[in-house]
């Protein structure tokens, strides 16, 4: 339920990120991207939510729940101010950083749910990289477009990332009853965040 949840705001965002990039004069393979990514996040989402269903469903608990409306409470009001480049850096560079650190952690893990759904996890966990890559591309192309952007980048790149961690350790528990390898996990996500966006990013834009 947390990574389908995950998954339906990858959708929406993506969607609306795709609205801003179509109003704005930016290049044709940004919009085409996003066109692709909205359907990808759309695919997962109903994967995903088959998954529960199969499983018989469950009640989020409360603390996944509201890291994730934290997050998307950000992300809704940087879409809603029309922030491009903030959002890109809180969907494609952190939280698509999350999805794929997630997804990557259940490789070894010996659950059967898990097992069922291995080659599935595997090509989502790629197409997250895929849109992790493209973020940290059009985050720089745009902020060497509009360097004044980067004091507010890097505001988001913060925040952003202290609220993916919190969603990561508010869902660990759930995870390692799954079989997922949490240190490998939390490691990938910080090393991915840490390196991508506070380096290469920002400072290289």
């Amino acid at each position: 339920m947390v990574i389908e949840a995950g998954e339906r705001l990858a959708h929406s965002c993506a969607e609306r990120q795709l609205g801003l990039a179509i109003r704005n004069p930016l290049d044709s393979s940004t919009q085409s991207f996003l066109r692709e990514q909205a359907r990808q996040e759309s695919r997962h989402a109903s994967y995903f939510g088959a998954g529960v269903r199969l499983f018989g469903g469950a009640v989020m608990p409360t603390d996944p729940a509201a890291a994730l409306r934290r997050y998307a409470e950000r992300l809704d009001a940087d879409l809603t101010r029309g922030a491009l480049i903030a959002s890109l850096i809180g969907m494609q560079c952190v939280f698509e950083a999350l999805g794929e650190s997630v997804l990557n952690a259940f490789e070894d893990s010996s659950s059967p749910k898990v097992k069922l759904f291995a080659e599935f996890r595997r090509r989502i966990a790629r197409e997250e990289a895929t849109h992790h890559a493209f973020g940290l591309r059009a985050v720089r192309m745009h902020l060497r477009a509009a360097p004044w952007q980067r004091p507010d980048a890097i505001d988001a790149a913060r925040s952003y990332a202290t609220l993916g961690e919190a969603i990561l350790t508010s869902s660990l528990p759930l995870f390692a009853d799954l079989g997922a390898d949490c240190d490998a996990c939390t490691g990938q996500f910080r090393a991915m965040v840490g390196t991508s966006i506070d380096k290469t990013t920002l400072a290289a834009a």
